[in-house]
């Protein structure tokens, strides 16, 4: 069945970043939210970004960013790094985000005063493997801009 979610962004459109979500070595899934030691690692989400991005944007590590799919946004801190580098794809300059999938509705964060987060898996597109019926959504287009 088709819902208004089922919808992707185009280059055309001007989802020209490719987004990828991830988990992070300190957290296990999503439950881990509830662990103190896993959030006094690492306490609040963020957006991984390339320092050439992050240049181009005018963007400094800490600062808010909004990246949007063509299905919801999503507002976090950038992480400015060099991990990530810029890719050519038919000719062009084409950056890469990454952000990780531990942060959503309740937990110890917002227990101490932070506002709830929705997952950031809103932004993927509702897509399964067809063999193993679980989600394939770990590569999308998005936009980003300053929040």
């Amino acid at each position: 069945m088709k819902t208004e979610l089922d919808k992707y962004g185009s280059i055309d459109e001007g989802y020209a970043v490719v987004c990828t979500t991830y988990r992070l070595t300190e957290h296990y899934h999503f439950w881990t939210k509830h662990n103190p030691m896993n959030v006094q690692l690492v306490p609040e989400p963020f957006i991984e970004i390339p320092v050439e991005l992050a240049d181009e944007l005018g963007v400094k590590g800490g600062e808010r960013l909004k990246v949007s799919s063509a299905r919801a946004s999503y507002v976090a801190k950038a992480m400015v790094t060099r991990r990530i580098k810029p890719m050519l794809i038919d000719g062009k300059k084409t950056y890469q985000i990454g952000i990780p999938i531990h942060w959503g509705y309740r937990g110890i964060a917002e227990e101490e005063g932070r506002t709830a987060l929705d997952p950031v898996n809103l932004l993927s597109p509702t897509v399964i493997d067809p063999n193993a019926f679980t989600p394939e959504y770990k590569g999308f287009l998005v936009k980003i801009e300053r929040a």
